[in-house]
């Protein structure tokens, strides 16, 4: 999968080279001018990509008390498929029906991977937490 990121890099090196060319010059004199370039065009690539405030439906809950509700969801190791469940805690006043913005559903996703004692916790996969069944990475 070709991330933003990556598309920024490539386009950087490629402007920078031609700019080279251009002025009979080393690629490195012209790389930080078109990084900067490239990253601003990435940056609001990555926000039309990724709207923050978007509502994303959640899972049944499984547990609920007077002001949260508590879904049960998967740490799963890509790795080596090992996985481990856990309750991730939602503040009904941040809740729209069923529905939380992203951010927050990725905050409890990295925290529950923070909590977790494994080694490789960065690259654990959540599972079960969106209504539509996709992962959280």
């Amino acid at each position: 999968m070709t991330t933003t990121a990556t598309i920024a890099m490539k386009a950087a090196w490629t402007n920078a080279r031609r700019a080279a060319a251009k002025f009979n010059d080393s690629p490195i004199r012209f790389f930080a001018i078109c990084l900067k370039q490239a990253w601003a065009w990435a940056k609001k690539e990555a926000a039309k990509r990724f709207n923050r405030n978007e509502l994303v439906g959640l899972a049944a809950a499984a547990r609920e008390t007077a002001k949260a509700i508590g879904i049960n969801v998967t740490l799963v190791c890509p790795h080596t498929d090992q996985s481990v469940r856990r309750l991730a805690w939602f503040p009904k006043s941040m809740l729209t029906g069923n529905a939380a913005p992203r951010w927050l559903v990725k905050a409890r996703a990295d925290e529950l991977r923070n909590e977790s004692s494994y080694q490789g916790r960065t690259s654990l996969i959540v599972e079960d937490m969106l209504a539509d069944g996709s992962p959280v990475y």
